[in-house]
């Protein structure tokens, strides 16, 4: 038999014999992560959630898909869309701020809920003595207009996904009557506000990233230990101080993580 006749006859039996190259390599189960927040779009937050993910393999359209769900403030879609999720089946739902993992615990015991926030909630806010009892923008005027009425000197915004969703009201209402306002998030400072003082946002969603990356690598979500807030950064925006009329001490700015001129 000639060299040539051998050779066909051997990949012959090769292709009429070997598996189809779909039965040899199944493609893998791309990953469903549901992303739930009472916030109307995505934070600035998401980003470093997402980097972290890239970091350790899972990359969006490739080995990971989101569902996206946005209730806007309103309360009741939140329960809406977490139960969606629950329908859509997702592997894992992470929890943005506003109440989103208290309805997404109410949708599933199934599903893990992964959550950045930090534990204690602020379910109501407190600007001065004016307390919001809703998350509407006539909640939001009453509030403001309370701080003006009792003729307060200082404005300090609590926690809460309203005020971040609206914090260029807040900001241009504490520079327009010359108040020194301090902020639970340094993205108020970088859009004017005077002062912050809180947990780096960006640490802890990465930090998230790590959670959602061993649920779904098979770690039982009761296995995994909670944490808290390790680091605290304090931002200062001396720009905004000159500009209301404040003089910061050269102490307290001794003791800024940051500070914008």
């Amino acid at each position: 038999m000639s060299g040539k006749i051998l050779v066909w006859l051997l990949t012959t039996l090769l292709l009429t014999t070997a598996p189809p190259a779909a039965a040899q390599q199944p493609a893998k189960k791309m990953a469903r992560i549901g992303y739930l927040s009472a916030q109307s779009g995505p934070p600035v937050t998401l980003v470093a959630f997402k980097e972290g993910l890239g970091k350790l393999g899972w990359v969006e359209g490739k080995q990971i898909e989101f569902e996206y769900r946005y209730a806007g403030g309103q309360r009741d879609k939140l329960s809406e869309f977490a139960t969606e999720l629950v329908r859509l089946k997702v592997d894992v739902i992470v929890a943005g701020p506003g109440g989103a993992a208290r309805a997404a615990k109410g949708a599933t015991t199934t599903i893990p809920i992964v959550e950045a926030e930090r534990a204690a909630k602020v379910l109501g806010a407190t600007i001065q003595f004016a307390e919001m009892q809703g998350s509407t923008e006539k909640d939001l005027g009453d509030a403001l207009g309370t701080v003006v009425d009792k003729r307060a000197n200082a404005l300090l915004v609590a926690p809460h996904p309203f005020f971040l969703d609206r914090r260029q009201r807040v900001i241009t209402f504490a520079a327009r009557n010359k108040l020194p306002a301090i902020y639970f998030s340094s993205t108020f400072v970088d859009d004017g506000g005077l002062m912050s003082y809180g947990d780096n946002a960006q640490d802890r969603w990465r930090r998230a990233a790590t959670y959602v990356d061993k649920i779904l690598k098979g770690t039982k979500p009761a296995d995994l230990p909670v944490e808290q807030p390790m680091k605290f950064e304090f931002v200062v925006n001396l720009k905004t101080a000159k500009e209301i009329g404040v003089t910061i001490p050269q102490s307290v700015l001794y003791r800024a993580d940051r500070v914008i001129n």
